[in-house]
């Protein structure tokens, strides 16, 4: 027996404290222990290499929405878990309006009526809507996480 499904994906979050401005490029690198279907021990490890920007509409630009959306919705399970089904919904809501405004705020120079947003996010409160949508999201059910 597998502990890590094939088709499983793995999110991680992080922050970066060091000032970044004398480099060009960045690593990050992760390791992941599993055990194989044949009960072997192995160590998946993955490295990534992004370029450092000095420009707000940069990192807007490069933005993954269904990365994005991936990492919400594992972090409102989480939410649902420790504090409730509502704090997690409205977390979800949170998170689309706080990065449009924070787009909004810092990259445009006109300020104009209407959701504005960049190409790469433009399909991010469609993505939040959905997942509201779903039913471990959805209030008066009954889910149970974990259970199939």
């Amino acid at each position: 027996r597998r502990s890590s499904d094939l088709d499983a994906g793995y999110a991680v979050q992080m922050s970066v404290d060091e000032n970044l401005t004398d480099m060009q490029v960045v690593s990050f690198q992760s390791a992941l222990l599993y055990t194989s279907s044949k009960g072997e021990r192995r160590i998946r490890v993955h490295t990534l290499c992004l370029p450092v920007v000095s420009s707000l509409a940069d990192v807007f630009a490069g933005a993954d929405v269904q990365a994005i959306s991936g990492l919400l919705a594992n972090m409102a399970v989480d939410r649902t878990v420790t504090a409730s089904l509502s704090d997690a919904r409205d977390a979800l809501v949170n998170a689309a309006i706080d990065s449009l405004s924070a787009y909004r705020t810092a990259v445009l120079t006109i300020q104009q009526p209407g959701l504005m947003a960049p190409y790469s996010l433009r399909l991010f409160p469609l993505f939040i809507l959905a997942l509201l949508k779903q039913k471990a999201f959805q209030t008066g059910t009954n889910t149970q996480i974990g259970r199939a």
